[in-house]
């Protein structure tokens, strides 16, 4: 599986963090959260793909959404982003994000790049 981020403005994607565009933040989507707290393959890969956003410079922020409901997405999404060095101010989290578009569907004051995966 491939992360890559994508940028709505330009439409470009790129799999290598260190040649994304800056931008204000990274909007981490929500995906299944296993029994017990785990990640699945696909929100892991996510996961991972907002935190080399973050170290490699290109967003100061990560905008964690998801579903809180389910099984808590956003709290196990920012519980490893922490686990892998992301500090908490870094980290806005949303857990109304009950669906893919409604993340996206809100008047927008900055640029943001999706760590997703195709």
């Amino acid at each position: 599986m491939c992360n890559v981020v994508v940028l709505a403005s330009s439409r470009s994607t790129t799999a290598n963090a260190q040649l994304a565009p800056r931008a204000d933040a990274a909007l981490l989507l929500g995906a299944e959260v296993r029994p017990g707290g785990r990640p699945s393959a696909m929100l892991a890969d996510r996961i991972h793909a907002a935190e080399a956003l973050w170290r490699a410079g290109r967003v100061e922020r990560i905008l964690v959404t998801g579903d809180e409901s389910r099984r808590g997405q956003v709290s196990v999404m920012a519980r490893e982003l922490r686990r892998l060095g992301v500090p908490e101010h870094a980290l806005e989290q949303d857990a109304f994000g009950l669906d893919t578009w409604t993340p996206f569907c809100e008047p927008a004051t900055c640029t943001a790049c999706a760590a997703s995966s195709p």
